[in-house]
């Protein structure tokens, strides 16, 4: 790792990075602090909490947010976030690394002498956060998802019928639907890659589209401006296997019943009951309203 980089004032007209721009602040932090801690090949470690202790361990925010962020990068293809062996890394293409970075010999620059892993060739498609025009193409039923035809069976008894394999969802499902996308570009458009890619990790564990979308509308309407508020939201209902609205409204329910049983704190604004008086000041009040009743003080 370098103690330092440089950095072009390009950087402040680039297309790229003010597109990055709409994803707010962060993004644009954190791909700039980065560059200094990149190795000679354009490589670090893509983990989210790694990153944030390597490159802001001080900025007050969480490794959701910095993951988020991560993603919202490589959506704009200034850097590939990959996994190689389940760990995550980052690199940025060469062409663009060594533009700037023009002290790194071309000897070494063809060496590949980098701590961390290049991005896999063959998998690089799938394990970048972009969503390919492949990957958008509306799932096609294949042969072995077809219901075969019933064959002749000299047996009297009727044999069951196979089903269809349980489909696996991908981020280009969550794409394609327009409910659910227009929800999520409320909140940025283009959409976060990572953002489809999680809501169809949770279909895959049993969360119904519907459940899915109603998060996305409860995390809006909350007045979230960030995904956390929906990941959160269906982090919980996976955990608790709430995978049908019923169930979440059942839920819902519980949770209503559990907080209207609570006692209420007292209300600072409400009037104190009345202090009953003393013998004293009744005794006062009794000669008060007898000289007001004989014409009043003299």
């Amino acid at each position: 790792m370098s103690r330092r980089r440089y950095i072009s004032t390009d950087i402040s007209t680039d297309t790229k990075i003010a597109e990055l721009a709409q994803f707010g602040t962060l993004p644009l932090l954190l791909y700039t602090w980065a560059v200094p801690h990149m190795d000679d090949w354009g490589r670090m470690t893509g983990d989210p909490r790694q990153f944030k202790l390597l490159v802001c361990p001080a900025l007050d925010v969480t490794s959701v947010d910095v993951e988020e962020a991560l993603n919202q990068i490589a959506s704009m293809g200034l850097w590939q976030r990959y996994q190689v062996e389940g760990k995550w890394y980052i690199a940025t293409p060469e062409s663009s690394f060594y533009k700037y970075q023009t002290y790194i010999n071309k000897g070494k620059r063809e060496t590949n002498g980098s701590q961390f892993p290049p991005p896999p060739n063959t998998e690089e498609r799938r394990t970048s956060p972009q969503i390919t025009e492949e990957q958008q193409q509306t799932p096609q039923i294949t042969e072995e998802h077809r219901i075969p035809s019933p064959s002749p069976s000299p047996s009297p008894s009727p044999s069951p019928s196979p089903s269809l394999k349980e489909h696996t969802y991908t981020a280009a499902d969550v794409y394609q639907d327009e409910e659910i996308s227009e929800q999520l570009k409320t909140i940025a458009n283009p959409i976060n890659p990572y953002w489809p890619k999680f809501i169809a990790d949770c279909m895959n564990k049993g969360v119904t589209r519907d459940v899915a979308l109603l998060a996305v509308k409860r995390g809006i309407n909350k007045g979230a401006r960030s995904f956390s508020n929906i990941e959160i939201r269906l982090k919980d209902w996976v955990d608790k296997k709430l995978f049908a609205v019923e169930q979440v409204k059942e839920n819902d329910a519980k949770v209503f019943e559990v907080q209207a049983k609570k006692p209420r704190a007292p209300d600072i604004h409400e009037r104190p009951p009345e202090r009953k008086k003393n013998d004293g000041e009744l005794y006062m009040e009794k000669i008060l309203a007898e000289y007001e009743k004989a014409g009043g003080l003299v």
